[in-house]
């Protein structure tokens, strides 16, 4: 089974963090990028999980009860939803438009959720699913994520702008497969796993499947894809991120002094991700050019940038205090 099918990492900021009270931290400028904390008031703990082009942010934040999911403008002006009745709510993607997938919980159960550009949520369980968790949507609003069946196989899944629902299973997935990322093509990537280990993929329009596997790896995952065709993700357990070209070149992403490396978020040539330098996860930005970009929120311990688009970037920190905050990086 892929790793993060059952509970990826940093879903629910319930789940990560201490119940202690935020601190107010000013914004702040280091190296090439200007830092601003994103926490609402009443929060416990913030994670920012994705941006687009406009500068509209989402996330999540845990108020001592539940999460709350929001929508944070370019102007600092903050949209809050949840779904009714829910133990949870978690805005984990948005695209140009406007719209914002995520997972709701309702117990130990949790919802594939779409929230239109008028603020009306709705619930996108795949059919026979027990349990299910949106990813991604691209500009047309075709949405990508993965669902649990009856008899607890997972699948990865499209919902098309229809509404109907196409389920996505590269050949050979006997572990189960998720779908992790889309772009305006609506080409699909994400991993699945067979008998003995994971393997990336790309679906492609036709619905034909493309093993994304580093050289040598012996385990990979894709988990983003760029309009040009570019796909990120990671290999040997996270000790190695990649940049697949559409050409099929294969080119290993791993800061300077990393000792694990993940690409997490691709936006235009531009790739956000998080490594671990023997002691702290830090953040990079890798540019066009190859280069490196240190994302490292001054004073803290940890920085997890979550989503890119064009001169921004956001994600969480933590300092001391193990408190996790959102934050917004500008160039």
């Amino acid at each position: 089974m892929p790793k993060i099918i059952g509970f990826p990492p940093f879903q629910s900021v319930a789940a990560a963090i201490l119940l202690a009270l935020a601190l107010t931290v000013p914004a702040s400028s280091a190296g090439t990028f200007t830092y601003v904390t994103i926490d609402p008031v009443g929060s416990l703990g913030t994670e920012v999980t994705a941006i687009n082009k406009a500068g509209t942010s989402v996330g999540h934040y845990y108020d001592g009860s539940i999460d709350h999911s929001f929508l944070r403008d370019k102007d600092g002006n903050f949209t809050f939803f949840v779904q009714p009745g829910a133990s949870g709510t978690n805005a984990l993607a948005i695209n140009k438009s406007g719209v914002v997938v995520g997972w709701w919980r309702s117990g130990n159960v949790g919802h594939a959720f779409m929230r239109d550009t008028g603020g009306t949520l709705s619930t996108i369980d795949p059919p026979g699913a027990k349990y299910s968790q949106a990813f991604a949507v691209n500009d047309a609003g075709q949405i990508v994520g993965w669902f649990q069946d009856q008899q607890n196989f997972f699948h990865g899944f499209l919902r098309s702008t229809d509404g109907t629902f196409t389920t996505i299973e590269p050949p050979g997935a006997t572990g189960g497969s998720a779908a992790y990322g889309i772009n305006k093509k609506g080409q699909i990537v994400g991993y699945w796993a067979d008998d003995t280990t994971d393997h990336g993929f790309l679906r492609d329009t036709d619905g034909s499947y493309t093993t994304i596997d580093p050289p040598g790896a012996t385990e990979a995952m894709a988990l983003g894809i760029n309009n040009k065709g570019q796909i990120i993700g990671s290999y040997d357990g996270g000790n190695h991120g990649f940049l697949r070209d559409a050409n099929g070149t294969f080119t290993t992403i791993d800061p300077p002094g990393a000792q694990g490396t993940s690409p997490v978020a691709i936006g235009g040539k531009k790739i956000a991700g998080t490594y671990w330098d023997g002691s702290h996860s830090r953040g990079y930005l890798r540019n066009p050019d190859g280069t490196f970009t240190l994302i490292d929120y001054p004073g803290t311990l940890n920085t997890l940038p979550e989503g890119v688009a064009g001169k921004r970037v956001v994600g969480r920190y933590s300092g001391a205090d193990h408190v996790v905050h959102g934050f917004l990086a500008t160039k």
